[in-house]
């Protein structure tokens, strides 16, 4: 009878098994030289990698492994790796998940590929010699943590993909003096800028209809640069931050042809702009101060 029930059980637990698809079973631990890796799907040869045993100071990740290609990066993958340097990171990978280089205190640069979909919470949290980063237009989210502590971060461009900014993911960037954000956000998160001492100016467009408790604490220099009537404008005087108009390149209160001619002569090599004129007169929001933005002054005083 026992005989019986177990055979019955042992049938059961076959049945189950060979109902799971194969896409759905993971091979871990496999090993390709100093990385580590598994399989994400059979079906359609795609790995994550897991861990990074190296000591290479400029490091590109390889694209596959033994016939799987790389599509994420996987959590704490390359957590304190001191010996980096610079990453590049293959245009096969759209996931940088949680911790994945956190902590690797001597990283300075890394290459993002517009494949790139997400950046995971704590994901370059404490590299702390990191001193520039793009964020391709492909990135949709940006994690809680995401580059907390990178006290050497000195710019920030984030593409128009972006449409939420996590909690805190800029936080203690010391070194950051401005910031755009990209004119399809909706909202920045708790202390998402908190404690970047100087951060200078940052630029919000009218997308954002939500900006988080504390999102700028302790920024003591900061002033906002958005529309009038805008979210941007409500937030900056409820919470006594300068703000200052899109436009309103000589800081008078008004946009009007005085300050198109102060672009005009910019974009003719016949005059300089400091940082905050330049993110004023940055009218159509594509990171640079060119004729276009002269075109669109224009068509917005006529």
């Amino acid at each position: 009878m026992k005989t019986r029930k177990f055979l019955s059980l042992f049938l059961a637990l076959i049945t189950v098994i060979s109902a799971i698809p194969m896409t759905e079973i993971a091979v871990f631990a496999e090993t390709g030289g100093d990385f580590a890796y598994s399989v994400i799907s059979e079906e359609k040869k795609t790995c994550m990698i897991t861990d990074y045993t190296g000591s290479a100071t400029e490091l590109t990740i390889p694209s596959e492994f033994g016939g799987y290609t790389v599509t994420s990066i996987g959590d704490s993958a390359f957590l304190r790796c001191k010996s980096l340097t610079s990453i590049t990171v293959p245009n096969t990978v759209t996931s940088i998940n949680s911790s994945a280089f956190k902590s690797c205190t001597s990283l300075r640069s890394i290459t993002i590929p517009d494949s790139v979909t997400s950046i995971g919470d704590d994901a370059f949290l404490n590299c702390t010699s990191l001193e520039g980063i793009t964020i391709p237009n492909s990135v949709t989210s940006i994690g809680t943590d995401a580059f907390t502590f990178c006290s050497s971060l000195e710019s920030i461009t984030i593409p128009n993909s972006v449409t939420s900014i996590g909690s805190s993911a800029f936080a203690y960037c010391t070194s950051l003096t401005s910031v755009k954000i990209p004119d399809n956000a909706k909202s920045i998160g708790d202390f998402a800028f908190a404690y970047c001492s100087s951060l200078t100016s940052i630029k919000i467009p009218d997308s954002v209809t939500a900006i988080g408790d504390w999102a700028f604490d302790k920024c003591e220099k900061l002033k906002i640069c958005g529309n009038s009537g805008s979210y941007a404008q409500t937030y900056a005087n409820e919470n006594s931050i300068s703000f200052y108009t899109l436009g309103d390149v000589n800081f008078d209160g008004t946009v009007n042809s005085n300050d198109y001619a102060i672009i005009r002569s910019y974009i003719m090599c016949r005059g300089t702009l400091s940082e905050e004129q330049r993110i004023a007169a940055d009218y159509d929001y594509d990171g640079t101060v060119d004729a276009f933005d002269a075109i669109s002054l224009d068509i917005y005083l006529n």
